[in-house]
C-alpha cells in the first residue's frame, strides 16, 4: 500500500508547480504510445491531444503517432493532417517509416489516391531540408564531431582486439592519443553548445551525437549537462539525448542504478520509485523503455506497469 501511495504521489509530480512543460509533454506522449501499442486508441489520442497543448511545438514523432491512431480508426482525413504536421517538423526516415508500417499499408489498399498524398508530403520535407543552409550546417556539425570521436578510438579498439596487454606501450600509447583527442572534442561540443545550442533530434532529426557524449569524460559531463538540461526545459533536446549518457557514465560505470538504459543490470525491484521519480524529473516517462527516438522501435512496457500503475 506505501509502494502505491509513493507512485501516486511521483505521477502527480510531472504536474506540479514549477516543472517544466516540456518535461511534462514527454512524459505524456510516453504514457500516450504506450496506450497506443496496448491499443487503447481513445486514450491514446486524448493523451496526445493533452501533451500537445502543453507545448508550442509538438515533436514530429509524436505528431506522426497521433496520425496513425487515426490511421488505425481509418480516419484518414484527420491522420493526414497530422502527417502533414509531422513532415513540416525534423522527422527522419519520414516516408520509410510509412513504407514499413502496416498501419498505412492496409490503408493504402483501400485508398491508394492517400498514398500520393503522402509521397507529396514527404517530398515537401525533403525539399525543405535539401534547402536549408541552417539544417545542412547542423548535419555537417554533427558529422564532424562524430568522426573526430571516432579517430583514435577505432585504433584504440583494434589494439583491444588484438590482445595487446594494458601495460605495454603500444597499449597505452592508443589510449593516450585517444583521451587526448576526447577531451579536446568534448571541450569544442561544449563550447558549440553554449553558443549554437545543441543539434540533435529535435534540431536536425538526428542523434548521432549520442555517439559522442557517451564518452564524455566525468569532468565534461558537469560541464555540459546544465546545458543539456536546460535544452530540455526549453524544448529543444530530446531527453533520451541526455540521459543515455549520464547513465552510463554517472550510473552504469559505478555499477548503479539510474534511469534503466546503461544501468538496467544494476537495477532491482526495490529501485523501481527511484527509477520512476528519476524519469519523471527528466521527462522520459514511466510506462516504455527504450530510446523512444524512432516510430517503429520495438519498445519493452516497464514490469511495474500494471503491478504500480496503470
Amino acid at each position: 500500500m506505501k509502494t502505491k501511495i509513493l507512485i501516486l504521489l511521483l505521477i502527480s509530480y510531472q504536474f506540479s508547480f514549477g516543472q517544466s512543460n516540456y518535461i511534462n509533454y514527454y512524459n505524456k506522449c510516453n504514457e500516450a504510445e504506450y496506450r497506443l501499442i496496448t491499443n487503447n486508441i481513445t486514450i491514446a489520442k486524448q493523451t496526445y491531444a493533452d501533451a500537445f497543448k502543453l507545448v508550442k511545438k509538438p515533436f514530429g514523432k509524436d505528431l506522426y503517432m497521433m496520425a496513425k491512431c487515426f490511421a488505425m480508426e481509418n480516419k484518414f482525413d484527420s491522420a493526414y493532417l497530422f502527417l502533414k504536421k509531422a513532415a513540416i517538423s525534423v522527422f527522419p526516415f519520414f516516408e520509410g517509416n510509412i513504407k514499413y508500417d502496416p498501419t498505412w499499408n492496409s490503408l493504402f489498399n483501400h485508398h491508394p489516391e492517400y498514398k500520393i498524398k503522402v509521397i507529396e508530403i514527404d517530398s515537401m520535407k525533403i525539399n525543405k531540408e535539401d534547402n536549408d543552409k541552417d539544417f545542412i550546417r547542423k548535419t555537417d556539425t554533427i558529422r564532424y564531431f562524430v568522426k573526430e570521436d571516432q579517430l583514435y578510438r577505432v585504433a584504440y579498439t583494434k589494439v583491444q582486439d588484438m590482445g595487446y596487454d594494458s601495460t605495454t606501450n603500444i597499449y597505452k600509447d592508443a589510449l593516450s592519443k585517444m583521451i587526448i583527442q576526447d577531451d579536446r572534442i568534448q571541450k569544442e561540443l561544449i563550447e558549440y553548445v553554449k553558443q549554437n545550442g545543441y543539434p540533435g533530434l529535435i534540431q536536425t532529426g538526428s542523434d548521432e551525437l549520442s555517439i559522442v557524449l557517451v564518452h564524455f569524460s566525468r569532468n565534461n559531463v558537469q560541464l555540459i549537462k546544465p546545458l543539456l538540461l536546460k535544452g530540455i526545459d526549453e524544448g529543444n533536446i530530446y531527453p533520451m539525448e541526455i540521459a543515455t549518457m549520464i547513465d552510463r557514465i554517472e550510473y552504469s560505470f559505478e555499477k548503479k542504478c539510474g534511469f534503466s538504459f546503461y544501468s538496467m543490470n544494476y537495477c532491482k525491484e526495490s529501485d523501481w520509485p527511484e527509477i520512476i521519480k528519476m524519469r519523471l524529473e527528466l521527462g522520459l516517462g514511466i510506462y516504455l523503455g527504450g530510446y523512444g527516438r524512432s516510430v517503429n522501435e520495438k519498445r519493452e512496457i516497464f514490469p511495474w506497469v500494471g503491478k504500480l500503475i496503470q
